[in-house]
């Protein structure tokens, strides 16, 4: 059991610093823990009928039972806010600003090597800037301020409410144990950028090699030729199983004087693609990436050809566990043990005097992709039924929807033209409809605006609230009032012509191309 050698302590029984002290028995309690620990886990307040023991029921068995079977049961666990909360709520700013004091000192008397945080209170209070648990958790965070290493993670009892997020967590208590271990993966690797003098070696290693991913860097999302965007590829990486290989490209125009290679000029980088894409058709070697549509459609917009895709690491992640993150970073972190290694949007785009951290970031994203195709690959074979969907229905699709993709959809700017008239003729007259009902001008897109008159003019029965305790307008809370007064079945319908107008209308404008629609 966690925390099993200490019994609990009250740190200060006299301690009135907020007003929890009222309802708290006991009043500001220690953790529950050896004297020496290499691992403080942190939570956000204890719970009532427990003696103020941090956690506790099914949350404490799930965290216990993570820490058992990862060689962590000896940790101390302690609390942010250190008297319980009336009716379990979460500790306000307040009272975490009266009890961090009491934490800082814990931890600076126990000395860990690591601190996990478990949900977002005390995440927030220790590691500034990492307010968003779904984005940092399972991340290895150092600073100079302190002597150990954190780690933000959800709650135990976050898990149970939302089942999807109890494989990341796992996830996070392993790779911990891994670091408190000294098990940590080495993932350093060898990378070249391709040049007059090595440009051979790279021919003669990419044809030799019988696998390779490929990643690139580009000026935005949009991968299809328009002369109305700057468009441009600024690294091409492929990654072997000796070392990667970065192929540099047009940076942007205003850098450009700053690219390295020889293809920045002529036909040279494009007949460079197409001879590779020729050497794997020819050799059968097998092309890897994550969500590599998007990498192949900007290759075949810009030089007319793509790699045939064989593995595509996003799917597999997605069909080996449909409830774990699917981005890159979050399984770089996962599984590999890598730590952050994300650049500015504008160093990806190549908005830069120097290129190197493009092309570094080019080369990580393309080793750590081949890496984890390798994992995912093991795993697949594991099971026959997720193996055959994989490659007999994911990959198949993806490639099919690669083509699709490429071909576009035709559209018919008349009727897009006449429908949008229609749809704006519609919204502006039950605008007007709304107002009169209201008898005064009223910002239908303001929530507040609306709350105000259907809740307090009107008189309507609020049958949602918001997090802030404000009458809520969302979707479901105005659907819940269909039918109880004019205004608001008007109201929905306004919302439903605005939502036609700005996705269907205006929206499409970003996703087309003379005639046709990406």
């Amino acid at each position: 059991m966690v925390g099993r050698s200490i019994v609990v302590a009250s740190l200060n029984p006299n301690c009135k610093l907020c007003g929890l002290w009222e309802y708290a028995e006991p009043v500001c309690v220690a953790g529950v823990g050896p004297k020496n620990p290499d691992v403080v886990i942190v939570s956000d307040s204890p719970l009532p009928l427990r003696r103020g023991i941090p956690t506790a029921g099914e949350p404490r068995k799930i965290l216990e039972r993570e820490l058992q079977k990862n060689g962590l049961q000896d940790a101390y666990i302690t609390n942010l806010v250190k008297c319980q909360t009336p009716d379990k709520r979460a500790p306000t700013q307040d009272e975490v600003r009266a009890c961090k004091p009491y934490l800082e000192k814990e931890l600076l008397e126990l000395n860990p090597k690591f601190v996990l945080t478990i949900g977002l209170p005390p995440t927030k209070a220790l590691f500034r800037g990492k307010a968003k648990i779904n984005q940092f958790h399972g991340e290895l965070i150092e600073n100079d301020r302190v002597n150990y290493i954190g780690m933000p993670t959800y709650h135990p009892a976050y898990t149970m409410r939302d089942p999807s997020k109890l494989p990341g967590f796992q996830n996070d208590i392993a790779r911990l144990a891994r670091a408190v271990n000294g098990e940590s993966q080495d993932r350093s690797f060898k990378w070249n950028i391709v040049r007059r003098g090595n440009f051979e070696t790279f021919i003669k290693e990419f044809t030799a090699a019988s696998e390779f991913a490929f990643d690139l860097e580009t000026s935005g999302l949009f991968q299809h030729k328009d002369p109305k965007r700057l468009q441009y590829i600024t690294a091409i990486g492929i990654a072997l199983p000796k070392r990667t290989w970065i192929i540099p490209c047009h940076m942007h125009p205003d850098f450009a004087q700053y690219g390295v290679g020889p293809w920045r000029r002529g036909k040279a980088l494009s007949l460079l693609l197409l001879e590779l894409v020729r050497i794997q058709r020819v050799t059968k070697k097998k092309a890897y990436g994550w969500n590599a549509k998007f990498d192949n459609l900007w290759l075949r917009n810009q030089f007319g050809a793509g790699f045939h895709l064989n593995f595509d690491g996003m799917l597999a992640a997605h069909t080996l566990n449909e409830n774990t993150a699917n981005d890159l970073t979050s399984n770089c972190r996962d599984f590999l043990d890598v730590p952050e290694y994300d650049i500015p949007l504008k160093w990806k785009q190549g908005i830069t005097e120097d290129p190197m951290p493009n092309f570094k970031y080019c080369a990580e994203d393309c080793t750590y992709t081949l890496q984890l195709v390798k994992l995912f690959q093991k795993q697949l074979k594991e099971s026959l039924p997720l193996r055959r969907l994989f490659y007999k229905l994911v990959m198949p699709a993806a490639r099919a929807m690669e083509d699709i993709e490429m071909e576009g959809l035709t559209v018919d700017f008349e009727a897009m033209e006449n429908i949008g008239l229609e749809l704006l003729s519609e919204k502006i007259q039950l605008e007007q409809d709304l107002n009169r009902i209201a008898g005064h001008k009223v910002n239908w897109n303001s929530p507040a605006q609306v709350a105000q008159v259907l809740y307090n003019e009107l008189g309507l029965k609020c049958v949602e609230w918001t997090k802030k305790k404000s009458p809520s307008t969302s979707e479901t809370a105005i659907l819940g009032l269909m039918g109880t007064h004019e205004a608001v079945d008007k109201l929905v319908a306004y919302r439903e012509r605005a939502k036609f107008i700005s996705t269907y209308i205006n929206g499409f404008q970003q996703f087309m191309v003379g005639d046709k629609l990406y």
